[in-house]
């Protein structure tokens, strides 16, 4: 439910709905998983793209918010058993996500309210185990690494019985 912004595009970059139709889906199962960030917006994960994603023989899951890790997976997992999840933590020095928060420009407000968010929930490695671990201080050696992560997952041969 949070407003799209200037550089991103409806679909590719996310789906930015009002709080009535979110909670309309929310009310109708459409998520997999949901939840309310700390100024009020609403994030919600289509079951329906899920399962286009699946039909691909695959998903990989990126994730930088620890709070949501552990309930993104049991989301997925919770819509078919036995899938092949890769998990993939990429997190940054907090200096650097405040210095691009503040890059970024808006609302001095805003701002101010997104680091302090940032300065009580940052952590450098997520609480629970992720297949891969990301600290991104260099954009091009983490993409690199991403690609080689997303290579030789997508070439592994699926495990017995899926």
């Amino acid at each position: 439910t949070r407003n799209q912004r200037s550089h991103e595009l409806e679909m590719s970059d996310g789906f930015f709905v009002q709080k009535t139709l979110f909670d309309t889906l929310r009310k109708n199962h459409r998520f997999f998983y949901d939840y309310e960030r700390y100024n009020g917006t609403k994030f919600g994960y289509d079951t329906l793209h899920l399962i286009f994603e699946l039909a691909k023989n695959n998903v990989i899951m990126v994730g930088g918010n620890e709070n949501n890790y552990e309930g993104l997976l049991e989301g997925i997992r919770n819509i078919i058993d036995l899938i092949p999840v890769t998990a993939i933590f990429i997190n940054r020095p907090k200096a650097d996500i405040i210095k691009s928060l503040r890059g970024r420009g808006g609302k001095p407000a805003e701002i101010q309210a997104r680091i302090d968010n940032i300065n009580q929930r940052w952590y450098e490695k997520p609480k629970k185990t992720a297949d891969h671990l990301i600290w991104n201080t260099n954009l091009q050696a983490s993409v690199d690494e991403m690609t080689r992560i997303i290579d030789k997952t997508l070439t592994r041969k699926p495990k017995e019985g899926l």
